[in-house]
Order: C-alpha cells, then sequence, then structure tokens
C-alpha cells in the first residue's frame, strides 16, 4: 500500500515534469516525511499540504513538529507564514528518533517498559501453579516481544 502510494505520488509529480519521489511513513493521523534538504522539506510540505486541501484536512500546525538532522535549524516557516516549530526526538510507532541519529534513547526505553512488565507479571513467575513452559510462552509473549519491538 505504502509503494502504491508513493507510485502515485511520484507520477503525478512527472506528469508536472518534476521528478521526485516521495517518502512518508504513516500511521492513523501521523505523518513523518523525509526530505534532504530545507528546500525539499519546504517543497514536501507545501506539497502535502495541497493534497490534504484537495480532501478537505488540515494540518494542525501547533502539533507539527519537524527535526533537522547535521543543522541547528529550531523551526521551519511554511508558504502560508505558519512556523512549525524543531525538536529533538519524537517516537513513531513505538520507537524513538533522536536527533543525533543515536538509538540509545530507544533502547534505554524498550528495557525500562519490559522490566516493568516484569515487574506487573512477578506473582505469576512465583506461582506454583504456571508451569515452566506456561511462563516462557508469557515471558515471549509479554515482555520479549516489548523488548525486540517496544510497546
Amino acid at each position: 500500500m505504502l509503494n502504491d502510494h508513493c507510485h502515485r505520488v511520484s507520477t503525478h509529480l512527472q506528469s508536472i515534469n518534476i521528478i521526485i519521489i516521495i517518502y512518508t511513513l504513516q500511521f492513523a493521523g501521523d505523518q513523518v516525511v523525509m526530505a534532504h534538504s530545507m528546500e525539499d522539506l519546504e517543497y514536501i510540505c507545501r506539497k502535502l499540504q495541497e493534497e490534504y486541501s484537495k480532501w478537505g484536512l488540515t494540518r494542525n500546525i501547533a502539533k507539527t513538529k519537524h527535526m533537522s538532522l547535521g543543522t541547528d535549524t529550531n523551526y521551519l516557516e511554511v508558504e502560508n507564514g505558519d512556523i512549525i516549530t524543531g525538536c529533538t526526538e519524537y517516537k513513531y510507532l513505538g520507537s524513538i528518533c533522536t536527533k543525533d541519529g543515536r538509538d540509545t534513547k530507544n533502547i534505554c526505553d524498550r528495557v525500562t517498559q519490559a522490566r516493568k512488565i516484569t515487574g506487573a507479571l512477578n506473582g505469576i513467575w512465583w506461582s506454583k501453579d504456571i508451569t515452566k513452559n506456561r511462563e516462557k510462552i508469557i515471558y515471549n509473549s509479554m515482555v520479549k516481544s516489548v523488548l525486540i519491538y517496544g510497546g
């Protein structure tokens, strides 16, 4: 589905003599846009706003943030004068993305979540009524999945 969407946007832009591929990640009402430069980001934001307008959608500027890797840009001004503020990290689909590009914060967050779940399940771990095999199933489904995939 994402490939189809990217293909449709790319085809539309090619028809107006602009060759660019917009990569976006979407989930529910959230969207992440990646660009190589501030100019590309401004262009993509303008194009997305145009597409949103066609569908009667609006962008909530108060909730919109941008993160620029390798620069100290704190804000992005879009065509209509709205200002999108910068951020140093954001959480998307359970993963924390940081401006420095490291995943240390993401790993620490997952370990903390897994520890909380382990603590909440202490009664099950110490119960004599549950077999080791059942404990292993619970561990894999509740603790290990959060540790590996986030929660």
